[in-house]
């Protein structure tokens, strides 16, 4: 039997604002940035996962979102993450306005 292999990866995002809860990043989108596809990610070992989610987690990112309301048919909102790229700490300054 072959199976198909995705990222579904459930996220949070903070920012100076607060926290973001019940984002997911899948698809492309995880893959780019990630830089590994499903069927890399799981050649490696534990140590080399632990690497990738470190690297993952210290990094600054710009994220674009889509954001569905709940309805009839989903009774909560979901968040999407449409795009993310990794951003240096002089960029991520010019995108923030402090109050």
């Amino acid at each position: 039997a072959q199976y198909e292999c995705f990222f579904n990866i459930n996220v949070q995002f903070s920012d100076h604002t607060g926290t973001l809860l019940e984002a997911r990043l899948s698809g492309a989108v995880a893959e780019r940035v990630l830089a590994l596809t499903p069927q890399e990610y799981q050649t490696l070992s534990g140590q080399e996962k632990g690497q990738c989610k470190w690297k993952f987690l210290m990094d600054y990112f710009e994220v674009k979102m889509l954001v569905r309301k709940a309805n009839a048919v989903r009774r909560q909102m979901s968040i999407i993450v449409v795009d993310m790229r990794a951003i240096q700490i002089p960029e991520l300054a010019e995108k923030i306005c402090v109050f």
